[in-house]
């Protein structure tokens, strides 16, 4: 188990990278849940892909190397290239991050508006439904 939260490393050590990488793959897997029939093809190369990255990178710390280890790093590498077109589509460009802002401010002056009328109580539960509103927004 990691000692501290992901946002918490400044700088990867070793032990630190190898930990991560090894609860990456089965945290990916879970969050991407079991996907529909349309969802099943990139659901693979996005698992796939990071898979050979992580492969790669854990054989790359090794201290020696074989021709079979090479061999190894070479093998995940080209899988890694192969597969990493899915992620594409979900490179943010200029326009998009445009977007996002202008949604964001939209958001937060309705927010602004509402959470004047709302106990505080509540309010946490506001900032809740609004994060999920922004990330839907944003998955549009």
């Amino acid at each position: 188990m990691p000692k501290r939260a992901y946002w918490e490393v400044t700088q990867w050590q070793g032990k630190e990278m190898r930990n991560f990488g090894g609860c990456l793959l089965g945290v990916l897997a879970v969050a991407l849940r079991p996907p529909d029939s349309r969802q099943v093809t990139p659901f693979k190369y996005a698992l796939g892909c990071v898979r050979a990255l992580i492969d790669f990178n854990l054989i790359a710390q090794y201290r020696n190397h074989t021709l079979e280890t090479i061999a190894y790093m070479e093998e995940y590498l080209d899988r890694f290239h192969r597969m990493k077109h899915i992620f594409l589509e979900f490179r943010v460009c200029k326009p998009t991050r445009a977007q996002v802002d202008k949604q964001r401010k939209e958001l937060r002056q309705q927010r602004a508006q509402s959470n004047m009328r709302v106990a505080p109580s509540k309010q946490r539960l506001c900032l809740d439904d609004d994060r999920d509103e922004e990330n839907d927004l944003r998955m549009c």
